[in-house]
């Protein structure tokens, strides 16, 4: 079908011919936190990525929320005494996931959230090409309003308590899998049929190709 879901046309499947039976990605992933405060309560909506240790390894994470300074985390966090032992909130933009989730794992935290910067629905923090990924805490996106929703509340003094945990599941399409009308054929609509094809642990070269130079195994998606 194509990898071009997230650009949010209404058309963006790739296959014209209408007979040509089209496949999307699919997988289980954790859509959703747990958020408990005074303020913020309940299940909000959260995409697990590959840029971070994926939680069906590490198993459930809980802890207080620690706003990082700076928010992006591109740089090595200055309130690491704060960030010691808890799951830090931070902000898309600027620089790569991987260096975000990493700053935050050498500041000490156990997981960290990463709210959007931009409406929309969060998605999957994957990894760059060529970026070398040696993060072992997990780390979740969440929207830009739930985020701020956080954020306001660690600032007015509020414990904001937080889970991730591998049972928080949907099986689904995967967002970058494209999807809509087919473009000879508007009254036709793809994908036909969907396969597994999200964060599918997959054997890797050990010499630098296509993946990071010393894995055997990496975790691949696409359609």
């Amino acid at each position: 079908a194509g990898n071009d879901g997230r650009n949010e046309a209404i058309e963006t499947v790739g296959t014209p011919a209408p007979w040509v039976i089209s496949v999307a990605a699919s997988g289980y992933s954790v859509n959703q936190i747990d958020v408990a405060s005074e303020s913020v309560n309940g299940r909000v909506t959260a995409v697990e990525g590959t840029a971070g240790r994926l939680l069906n390894l590490t198993g459930v994470i809980t802890g207080d929320i620690a706003v990082a300074e700076p928010l992006k985390g591109c740089t090595p966090l200055t309130n690491a005494e704060a960030v010691q032992g808890k799951v830090v909130l931070l902000s898309r933009g600027d620089c790569d996931f991987v260096t975000k989730i990493a700053n935050a794992e050498a500041a000490g935290a156990k997981g960290v959230v990463v709210h959007n910067n931009v409406t929309g629905a969060p998605f999957a923090m994957g990894v760059g090409t060529g970026v070398v990924n040696n993060n072992r805490i997990p780390g979740v996106m969440i929207g830009l309003d739930d985020g701020l929703a956080i954020d306001a509340a660690v600032k007015k003094g509020e414990a904001v308590q937080v889970t991730l945990d591998p049972s928080f599941v949907n099986n689904a399409m995967a967002d970058f899998s494209s999807k809509g009308p087919n473009k000879a054929v508007n009254d036709i609509i793809k994908p036909d049929i969907a396969a597994p094809g999200v964060n599918v642990l997959a054997a890797a070269p050990p010499e630098k190709m296509l993946g990071d130079k010393g894995n055997n195994f990496t975790y691949q998606s696409g359609t």
